[in-house]
């Protein structure tokens, strides 16, 4: 990552000529509505002198191109792999190969079909969401869906949760392994129904890596009337498929089997079960897949901007997003920071409150980092999902409250983490 602190630190323009002529290049950059922010910086004598600009982007404007920035930002222990499983479709994963099997799968049509005729609005329950394509898929295919994805691997969830944030996706991540109520003390399909008060499952998909009839065992007598449709994929067409059909068979649903070939994993049969009624989803491709703009298309279209309304002189040489600028105390823009500062190490605001200041250090503990401000969000300072689990179970133990993780993974920053415990303790007293 581009330090802007050094090339600061190194520029060859004096601090004193910045509110000149480069104020001029940095207000060109300024009427790109992506831009946010801008300093330029020039290198060399002034013959010889060459532009270089840093810009902060506005998410309102280009979202995914923020987003994308803010994860190649991450430290080096917390920065996942991203590759483009389809032009400008970037996703996080652990191993690419297996990451684009599954995209076939979930996305050529004929391993899950059934998401291509769920209505708008739907409730679903995802079980086993891995790194979040499938839940992706709903997305695009059932607007206003209303999704609970679940995965119980910490790595896989810290991806799935960096991929829904990436995309832009609102869903209810659970990082919960499920069973049945014969395991005790097990969290269950019911569990999540009554905690989450779903009153109505459109569409439960489950990929549980051979444990589909614990999971199922684990919906209880009256909420299996909730549940209109099942689709399931199975490690093999053994005994372990025979017993899932004779099961959801038993509850009063369709099932049929589905062998995609080579659009699903090799070795997989693939189960879809719908009330009475529901009928075939038939098979179709997906088509319409979102595109997020990349940083590089984005830094070239705000300089061509500049570039049409600056002399070539003053156009700079690169542009270089970045998600925040220096700051010296004063809050004006630092153009000579201490050495070693880094575009993200801007000074944290002073925590408001009690409960503010305690919940900083607690994740200045957990996290290793040596301060947080309430503004900070919690990923952006490193912080993983099993962090995040560890943070909340000690909130609980330090306020005496019931915060759950979810709450932590929807309000990510000091500042929202302190608000939820602040209203709970509210409604204690």
């Amino acid at each position: 990552m581009t330090s802007i602190s050094s090339d600061l630190k190194n520029s060859g323009q004096p601090a004193q000529d910045a509110p000149g002529e480069l104020a001029k290049v940095e207000a060109a950059l300024l009427r790109h509505p992506a831009v946010s922010q801008a300093v330029v910086l020039a290198d060399g004598p002034d013959r010889e002198r060459s532009l270089r600009a840093y810009v902060c982007l506005d998410s309102r404007v280009v979202p995914g191109a923020d987003r994308m920035l803010r994860l190649q930002e991450l430290p080096d222990k917390s920065r996942p792999q991203v590759v483009e499983l389809s032009p400008g479709f970037p996703f996080c994963v652990q191993e690419e190969a297996a990451a684009r099997l599954m995209f076939r799968e979930v996305f050529a049509g004929e391993a899950y079909p059934a998401t291509m005729t769920i209505p708008e609005g739907a409730c679903v329950l995802d079980v086993g969401a891995g790194i979040g394509l499938f839940t992706m898929a709903i997305v695009i295919r059932a607007r206003g869906a209303r999704i609970f994805a679940v995965e119980p691997a910490p790595e896989v969830f810290e991806l799935l949760r960096q991929n829904v944030n990436l995309h832009g996706i609102d869903a209810v991540l659970l990082p919960y392994a499920l069973g049945d109520s014969s395991a005790r003390p097990a969290r269950t399909i019911s569990t999540i129904l009554a905690e989450e008060q779903i009153g109505r499952v459109d569409l439960l998909r489950v990929d549980s890596e051979g444990s589909e009839i614990q999971v199922l065992g684990g919906v209880d007598d009256e909420h299996w009337p909730l549940i209109d449709r099942v689709l399931l994929s199975l490690r093999e067409a053994g005994e372990p498929a025979a017993l899932v059909r004779d099961l959801l068979a038993g509850r009063g649903f369709e099932v049929r089997p589905r062998h995609p070939g080579d659009s699903g994993r090799p070795g997989r049969i693939y189960l879809d079960a719908a009330r009475p009624g529901l009928g075939d989803a038939g098979s179709r491709a997906t088509t319409g897949l979102p595109r997020l703009p990349s940083l590089r298309a984005v830094a070239e279209e705000i300089r061509d901007q500049a570039a049409s309304v600056l002399p070539a002189s003053m156009v700079p040489a690169t542009v270089v997003p970045v998600s925040r600028l220096p700051r010296a105390p004063g809050g004006e823009r630092d153009r000579q920071p201490a050495p070693g500062q880094s575009p993200r190490e801007s000074s944290p605001a002073a925590p408001a409150s009690e409960t503010g200041s305690a919940v900083c250090s607690l994740v200045a503990r957990i996290v290793g980092v040596p301060s947080v401000g309430l503004g900070d969000d919690i990923f952006g300072l490193g912080c993983t999902s099993l962090g995040a689990v560890k943070l909340t179970t000690a909130i609980c133990k330090q306020f005496g409250v019931r915060l759950k993780l979810r709450m932590v993974l929807d309000n990510p920053t000091a500042a929202g983490i302190a608000g939820q415990v602040d209203g709970m303790l509210r409604n204690q007293a």
